[in-house]
C-alpha cells in the first residue's frame, strides 16, 4: 500500500500580502479620480439649473423682450445656490455645498460676438451659448463640464 502525500492547498501569507499590496495602490490611484468625477457629476447641476433660464433667455431673443427676469422661477438645489441672468442674457450659475467656489457663466451669441441688451429689445438669431468658468477656493478646474473653459482661476487659504 503507498501513501500519499497531501500536498498544501490555498493561498501563502506572502501571496496574500502582495494582493492587498497590489489592491491598496490601486485604490490609491482610483479614489482621486472617482473623487473628480463624482464631482464632475454634481458640477452638471449647475448647466441644468441654468437650463430653464437659458430656455427663456432664447425665446426672449426670438420673440423680443429682457431676459432679465428669466431667473425668477429658479429654486436652489443642494449644488446650485443662484442663477442670475442680466438684460444682455447672460446667465451665472454658482455653486453650493462640495461646489463652493465653482460658477459658470453662458453667454448668448449674435453671429460671432457675444448679444448686449440693445439686441434683446427686438428679435435676433442667437447662434449660440459661449460657456465659461470660474473657479475660486478650494474647488477644481476639472470639476467644470467640458464645454466650458476656465475664465477665472483663483486659490483660497
Amino acid at each position: 500500500m503507498k501513501t500519499m502525500t497531501q500536498k498544501q492547498q490555498g493561498f501563502t501569507l506572502i501571496e496574500l500580502m502582495i494582493v492587498v499590496a497590489i489592491i491598496g495602490i490601486l485604490a490609491m490611484v482610483a479614489l482621486p479620480q472617482y473623487q473628480d468625477y463624482t464631482a464632475r457629476a454634481k458640477a452638471s447641476e449647475l448647466l441644468l439649473a441654468a437650463s430653464t433660464a437659458k430656455t427663456c433667455a432664447s425665446e426672449k431673443a426670438q420673440i423680443g423682450g429682457s431676459p432679465a427676469n428669466c431667473a425668477d422661477d429658479f429654486t436652489a438645489t443642494k449644488y446650485a445656490s443662484g442663477v442670475s441672468v442680466t438684460a444682455a442674457g447672460v446667465i451665472s450659475a454658482t455653486g453650493a455645498d462640495d461646489l463652493a467656489g465653482l460658477s459658470i457663466t453662458l453667454t448668448p451669441q449674435k453671429g460671432s460676438s457675444p448679444a448686449d441688451a440693445t439686441d434683446f429689445t427686438s428679435s435676433f438669431a442667437l447662434s449660440e451659448w459661449i460657456c465659461t468658468g470660474a473657479v475660486t477656493g478650494n474647488a477644481k478646474a476639472s470639476w467644470l463640464p467640458s464645454s466650458c473653459s476656465v475664465a477665472v482661476t483663483s486659490t483660497g487659504g
